[in-house]
């Protein structure tokens, strides 16, 4: 067909464009995809104005615009992939999307640990197992830096900056040796500035936080999980355990922070959920996890962190892509 177009006389009238199907375009446009870009004639209300030179002209712009971000692309991955690599190092990455070189498209199982210098021992302490306990310590070490005011500690570092979603978990085993009113704390895990991190016993109501607290409830009279952006509160579930004596239970939540997509996830393991997904995150300075257990004359609090390798990334990994998307 190629060769009789080529061996047939071009006509001297002005033959108007085709008008094509849009149905089964996009099957279309796959299938083409496999030879090149699509470019598509601009037609206007005179078709004279452009010409055949005009139109060849706009197709090597456009096809050399496709050049240098196809070339910018390649240029990108190998910094990419260096970065996994060195992330893979230190903590275990999950990705995202099959075949992406987008860090964003990757996941952290960020290494936390608490800092064992920062910790409230007037409120808390380290057992044996490596769990923070509400309970004040028996021993004061001697030490500058300690938070006063917040009942529990933060992790060693800031969250790094760096477009790659990050994941950790924490593990409680709570029970109750009576039962709470008011808006009695059980535990609380989020994130805040550095400023924020010892303003107070929790970080519910400060600005720059974002978190998920653990504690009774008075409008739903009973104990529930409050998510709270900037000091407000945003959302509530209710039923988190029986408020009454000698309930026991463990609760088990996963915190994922994506600073370039300035979202704040948290999910509850246990019931494979996500609880809420925050938007709109402020990024714009570091952000410390926190971590705090509360109220020893009414409920014991033990709590876990789990990180890296310890994390079995299952129905969280669908969980994740979908809130984030």
């Amino acid at each position: 067909m190629t060769q009789t177009c080529q061996d047939t006389a071009i006509p001297e009238t002005h033959i108007p464009p085709a008008v094509c199907n849009s149905i089964a375009l996009s099957k279309l446009r796959s299938i083409s995809s496999g030879f090149g870009p699509l470019l598509t004639r601009q037609y206007v209300k005179d078709a004279d104005t452009q010409t055949d030179d005009d139109f060849m002209a706009d197709m090597e712009m456009k096809h050399k615009m496709r050049i240098e971000e196809k070339e910018l692309i390649e240029k990108r991955a190998p910094t990419t992939m260096d970065f996994l690599l060195g992330v893979a190092r230190e903590c275990v990455v999950h990705e995202l999307k099959p075949g992406a070189i987008d860090r964003s498209m990757f996941l952290k199982c960020t290494p936390l640990k608490y800092d064992m210098d920062r910790f409230n021992l007037d409120k808390v302490h380290i057992n044996t197992e490596g769990d923070m306990v509400n309970r004040k310590s028996d021993t004061r070490p001697v030490g500058e830096g300690r938070l006063k005011k917040y009942c529990g500690t933060c992790s060693t570092d800031p969250l790094p900056q760096d477009g790659c979603p990050q994941y950790w978990e924490v593990e409680n085993r709570v029970s109750l040796d009576k039962p709470l009113s008011q808006t009695n704390l059980i535990l609380e895990v989020g994130v805040c500035r550095e400023e924020q991190r010892d303003a107070d016993h929790c970080i519910d109501g400060r600005p720059y936080s974002y978190c998920m607290t653990v504690n009774h409830c008075t409008t739903h009279g009973g104990i529930c999980r409050k998510i709270w952006k900037e000091g407000k509160h945003v959302l509530c579930l209710p039923d988190t355990l029986p408020n009454t004596a000698g309930a026991s239970h463990t609760l088990h939540y996963g915190v994922v922070y994506d600073d370039a997509r300035k979202k704040i996830v948290f999910i509850d393991v246990k019931e494979k959920k996500v609880m809420s997904t925050l938007d709109n995150v402020d990024c714009s300075e570091p952000l410390w996890p926190m971590f705090g257990v509360y109220n020893s004359d009414w409920v014991t609090v033990s709590m876990r962190l789990v990180v890296g390798s310890d994390i079995y990334m299952t129905e969280e990994k669908a969980m994740i892509v979908k809130a984030l998307s």
